[in-house]
């Protein structure tokens, strides 16, 4: 067997000599390679296994680093970028990877410590470095989920004097291996129960979402344009929280930040969070890799009024191998939104495009997705393959694709999402 160097010095030889000209350091070259895109999760409050939050961290790995990058597993970035473009993408340039494979094969050397930047702060999990406006604590919870999966509700009641508007908000499971998803609605259901168990959601407006590898939900909000969600005045807030079979007794305490518009912040435009394409008439036999379709609006019709796409998130489950979501207009052109070639459950969540994207009235939605229930999927629940069928459990399947968007106005396809939507301490100021 091959030793860890060799594979390395194999994969060395692979990339042109030019790159060796070069002599990066840690302090210089590759510390802000990590905190720009790997350390949101590679900090010691973070999902992934170990931290590169400074020089000895990063060295330490250094070899795992360079086979991570090199095969495209890391940074993890679902999304085909030649298909659709998105904000703030998690992928590194060619030069990027050249850095850090010479780095590493130069003995990864630390450099001026003195010139390396300040690390990131991850506050208490949080990718958004600055304090939030309000912080809802779900209760205390030890999971009650056995042989079944559980769906349970936590619902409160907002005491805030006057509307607010959202302007970010982040949902930070206090259990990572616990917590499969959490879902969080305004609640227009008239629900009065704090805890509502055997739940399956609520009838409302979803504001946020999280699963593996989800990312903070974050509107534009530049001095121009100003995009959130309304929170009305003694309005309920519900979260669905999921915890999968096997994890019963492990103990979990979520919160949700909150990031608010100040109160005089006028000519907020409301962003709509909807599950647009969904099917579930499931039923994927053992042994096969069916695709099946979605469309919206149903049968012949088609969209009444333009919008403006914010953010795409497709979801499917174990079994998920490829999704691709694209809309046909009003003159039959396609206009492509997203397509994951490689499905990975353990990474999803909201991808924000890098512009607007109009959808003119006329417009319909499609989404094709497909699944592979053969026995040469290494994430296949069952062995040998059993019929799965559409559901909420982890082992059952999905397919659905939420958008968010808010109605067209003229000009909002030459909006770059890019340089509004903010995430970092020096461009969410505190309120």
């Amino acid at each position: 067997m091959k030793s860890l160097g060799n594979i390395i010095l194999i994969l060395f030889l692979t990339f042109p000599v030019a790159v060796f000209s070069q002599s990066p350091n840690y302090s210089e070259d590759i510390a802000p390679i990590l905190y720009a895109k790997c350390t949101e999760c590679h900090n010691p409050n973070g999902i992934a296994p170990f931290s590169l939050m400074n020089y000895q961290e990063a060295s330490t790995f250094s070899p795992q680093i360079v086979l991570s990058v090199i095969s495209g597993n890391m940074p993890p970035w679902p999304p085909d970028t030649n298909y659709q473009r998105y904000a703030h993408e998690k992928i590194l340039s060619a030069d990027e990877i050249n850095k850090i494979i010479n780095w590493n094969n130069l003995g990864a050397p630390q450099g001026d410590s003195n010139l390396s930047p300040t690390p990131p702060s991850y506050q208490n999990g949080s990718k958004i470095q600055t304090a939030p406006d309000y912080t809802m604590n779900l209760p205390i919870y030890s999971s009650n989920a056995n042989t079944e999966d559980e769906y349970i509700c936590f619902t409160e009641t907002t005491t805030f004097n006057n509307e607010k508007w959202i302007k970010a908000i982040e949902v930070i499971p206090g259990n990572l291996s616990t917590v499969h998803h959490a879902i969080v609605y305004i609640d227009n259901s008239g629900n009065s129960n704090s805890v509502t168990n055997d739940c399956m959601g609520v009838d409302g407006d979803i504001i946020a979402a999280y699963v593996p590898g989800a990312e903070p939900t974050i509107f534009p909000n530049g001095e121009n344009l100003k995009m959130g969600v309304k929170i009305p005045i003694g309005a309920k807030i519900t979260t669905q929280m999921h915890y999968p079979a096997g994890s019963a007794g492990s103990i979990d305490s979520t919160k949700i930040n909150f990031f608010f518009y100040d109160d005089n912040e006028n000519n907020i435009r409301e962003v709509y969070n909807e599950m647009v394409l969904q099917n579930w008439n499931l039923n994927i036999l053992p042994n096969t890799s069916p695709t099946y379709l979605a469309k919206f609006p149903p049968a012949n019709n088609t969209l009444d009024t333009s919008l403006s796409l914010l953010a795409i998130f497709p979801h499917m489950h174990l079994i998920g191998k490829e999704i691709t979501t694209f809309c046909i207009d009003n003159n039959s052109d396609t206009i492509p939104l997203c397509r994951i070639p490689h499905w990975d459950f353990e990474w999803q969540g909201y991808y924000n495009f890098n512009n607007l994207i109009k959808i003119p009235a006329g417009s319909k939605f499609f989404s094709e997705a497909s699944y592979d229930n053969t026995s040469s999927n290494p994430h296949n629940p069952n062995s040998p393959p059993q019929l799965i069928t559409a559901g909420e459990n982890t082992d059952d399947e999905m397919f659905v694709v939420f958008l968010q968007y808010a109605i067209y106005q003229n000009g909002d396809e030459n909006l770059n999402l890019s340089n509004l939507l903010n995430v970092s301490t020096q461009e969410i100021k505190p309120i």
